[in-house]
């Protein structure tokens, strides 16, 4: 029993001595449960859309979330995370949502080295509003590029992860895509 007394009143004259020697030496004190900092304020609304495919039902997604130009892009398991968002300008350039790195402008869906023929990589880059690379329309189930080829799910590979390309346009649902 006195060894508990001791015990608390030690205690006691801790919480007292510990917040008036830290102010003493010029360190904040230690708050109390009450003063927390308040919580971080939500993130502003989703301004972009997913892209997916009927194929695995995935969603086109700049892979790992890089967010560094040549970034590769992939198909996930749909999450509605930024690295998995877009939108579409009407100078035909489809930006990503996803934060740039410090110091770098937005992303952009591009075909690799602007390469037009089949098996072209697809990443995404800093956008430019006057590169092939980076021009794509929309036309309810396909994505054509600038170069008149369709983004493709690499050997209709239905698994997250499957890589995409460009490829000569077909009705496979490998090429077709649904938006929002």
């Amino acid at each position: 029993m006195k060894f508990q007394l001791v015990a608390a009143a030690a205690l006691a004259l801790a919480a007292a001595v510990v917040p008036a020697v830290a102010s003493a030496q010029g360190a904040p004190a230690p708050k109390a449960p009450s003063q927390a900092a308040p919580a971080a304020a939500p993130k502003s609304a989703q301004a972009g859309i997913s892209i997916t495919s009927p194929a695995g039902g995935l969603c086109l997604t700049v892979a790992e979330a890089n967010n560094v130009h040549g970034a590769e892009v992939d198909m996930e398991t749909c999450t509605g995370s930024p690295a998995q968002r877009w939108s579409h300008q009407p100078n035909g350039l489809i930006v990503s949502d996803l934060a740039p790195a410090a110091g770098q402008p937005q992303l952009c869906l591009d075909d690799r080295w602007n390469n037009p023929r089949y098996g072209a990589a697809i990443d995404v880059y800093d956008c430019h509003a006057d590169w092939p690379a980076e021009q794509w329309r929309f036309d309810g189930s396909h994505q054509h590029n600038a170069n008149g080829l369709c983004l493709d799910i690499t050997d209709a590979n239905p698994l997250p992860g499957a890589g995409v390309k460009l490829f000569g346009c077909t009705n496979t649902n490998n090429q077709n895509w649904h938006e929002g």
